[in-house]
């Protein structure tokens, strides 16, 4: 048994307190794919407008049926603001998501666009809100969306902009896969990017675990920075011409290297992407960096400008890259 923050590990539990929540119809699929491998201490949750969608999942999951089929329906059928409306004005009163004591993270999965999830995202918020951790801080909130094809459903964009309106101040941090072809390098379908989600979250889910058992204090600093260090499930949103620029350079300079960049929806300390790989050596840092410089070239009112990057390692394993331009930069 080894010493952490929560105290002794012992074999088969969890010094640290999980839950999962599932929302809307996507949010369950992922679920139900992962809940066989999920460790048994890991507490689970369910909330969508379907009664079908819960009956699929299995019995240790606690459900909740939020609305009627009013505000239900498949896909672009959802009455987002219809749902979020009732959920906030008419059921709030009726229907609370039961509080366990002592919850350290949370972590919701969900599909942000046309569906239910996008709707029952902040209320779920504002319901967890008060929850506290085992040392009686504010319990971990962190989300893991997929984000649909928006040029095929350009209403979601704005749906989805409403939803994070409502829940970025309650939520600690988010990542987002997307499966759209103009704003995504990630070429699939919904159902590939649930296949991938599916996979991405046990790598989080398992980095949480594995750093607790090896007696790293998971403070809510380490539990965010984690998160944050799986960048290579993200797969961003829609970028500016210079941003999509800054990304083909990046990209170039790494090309027949094992470490490839992605871009990130919402970057910590204005990082532009993350390059996740292999451990490499400082020497090919080095390199990274002068490739990248070197294919950039920003100015401002025609006179050379500035583009500062920096790189730090975790482990060796995870190199941050931070270009950094103002909104009055452009790419030469």
């Amino acid at each position: 048994m080894n010493d952490n923050l929560f105290g002794k590990q012992e074999k088969n539990k969890l010094d640290i307190n999980v839950k999962i929540i599932a929302l809307g119809g996507a949010g369950c699929k992922i679920l139900k794919r992962i809940n066989s491998r999920l460790h048994k201490n890991i507490q689970k949750d369910a909330i969508d407008t379907s009664i079908s969608s819960l009956n699929n999942l299995s019995e240790d999951i606690k459900k909740y049926n939020v609305a009627t089929d009013r505000y239900g329906g498949k896909g672009t059928d959802c009455d987002y603001y219809g749902l979020k409306e009732y959920l906030v004005e008419d059921r709030m009163e009726n229907i609370k998501i039961e509080k366990t004591e002592n919850i350290d993270l949370i972590i919701f999965i969900s599909c942000l666009g046309y569906g239910s999830g996008s709707a029952i995202l902040p209320w779920a918020l504002e319901q967890l809100e008060e929850s506290l951790d085992q040392l009686g801080r504010k319990t971990i909130k962190l989300g893991f969306f997929i984000q649909p094809a928006i040029n095929e459903n350009p209403d979601s964009l704005e749906i989805i902009d409403d939803s994070l309106k409502h829940s970025n101040e309650k939520l600690d941090s988010y990542l987002m896969i997307s499966n759209d072809k103009l704003y995504s390098n990630f070429q699939g379908t919904l159902e590939d990017a649930l296949h991938k989600a599916d996979s991405c979250l046990m790598e989080i889910i398992d980095l949480i675990i594995k750093n607790n058992y090896n007696t790293i204090n998971l403070d809510k600093a380490n539990i965010l920075e984690f998160f944050r260090n799986a960048g290579q499930i993200h797969f961003g949103q829609g970028k500016s011409k210079e941003e999509t620029m800054i990304h083909m350079a990046i990209e170039e300079s790494f090309e027949g290297a094992l470490l490839r960049p992605l871009p990130i929806n919402k970057p910590p300390r204005r990082a532009l992407c993350w390059i996740n790989g292999p451990p490499i050596s400082a020497c090919l840092h080095q390199e990274i960096v002068e490739s990248i410089s070197s294919r950039l070239s920003p100015s401002i009112n025609g006179k050379q400008g500035k583009v500062n990057i920096s790189i730090n390692t975790m482990n060796q394993k995870m190199v941050e890259i931070h270009l950094m331009l103002s909104s009055k930069q452009r790419i030469a």
